[in-house]
């Protein structure tokens, strides 16, 4: 039984570096009674089960090499977003919210957002998992 009975179908937006998030909480949302679809969210052009990569500047995701944790099965789609839409999804978040997320965390709600505005989902779940800061001085360099 789920920890909200009203809620029986679930979105999880997650991206991978190793894939033992998105599947240990695809799982874990399965077990506990949610129907859950599960967006993969890359950086255009990478396609991480097939080992595609190109340079990007999304830290923490397609870091080139195919994620070993990742159950493929447990991956409904794959959604691509651009560095320009995630670092704008952030600033936004950042006025709205007062929480400057970082680029992964960004990246989800990116797509996590479109699908919204789309009405592709009504329950969409996101992890923000990294801070904006940590990414700062890498992002200042360039």
């Amino acid at each position: 039984m789920s920890a909200w009975p009203d809620v029986k179908e679930l979105v999880f937006v997650s991206c991978t570096g190793t894939g033992a998030t998105l599947t240990g909480v695809a799982r874990s949302l399965r077990k506990a009674g949610y129907d859950v679809r599960v967006i993969l969210v890359e950086p255009e052009g990478c396609d991480s089960q097939n080992g595609v990569f190109v340079n990007h500047r999304l830290e923490g995701m397609a870091v080139g090499v195919r994620p070993p944790f990742v159950d493929w099965t447990t991956v409904s789609a794959v959604r691509r977003v651009s560095y320009d839409d995630v670092v704008e999804c952030q600033r936004e978040f950042a006025r709205s919210h007062g929480h400057f997320v970082g680029n992964t965390a960004a990246a989800c709600l990116c797509v996590g957002a479109q699908m919204a505005k789309a009405g592709d989902a009504t329950k969409i779940l996101v992890l923000l998992y990294d801070h904006g800061l940590w990414y700062f001085s890498l992002t200042s360099r360039r």
